[in-house]
């Protein structure tokens, strides 16, 4: 089992539940997936040119406020 557990790494974390008595997380649900597999092929989040868009969004968002949305 051990061997069969070791090709595969966590990939997302999700369904978060937390106790009402303390606010302490109580539960997640975690996707795997195989650490060889399509879904870890690329590791980038973003082209460079994706990435430079979202930073002016982002940074137009802190200068302007709250109010404005991302397009």
């Amino acid at each position: 089992m051990k061997r069969f557990l070791q090709r595969f790494a966590s990939y997302d974390f999700l369904g978060h539940q937390y106790r009402f008595i303390d606010d302490a997380l109580s539960q997640v649900d975690v996707v795997f997936v195989k650490e060889e597999g399509l879904l870890r092929q690329i590791h980038s989040y973003a082209t460079p040119e994706q990435r430079r868009r979202q930073n002016q969004q982002f940074c137009s968002f802190l200068l302007n406020g709250a109010s404005n949305k991302f397009p």
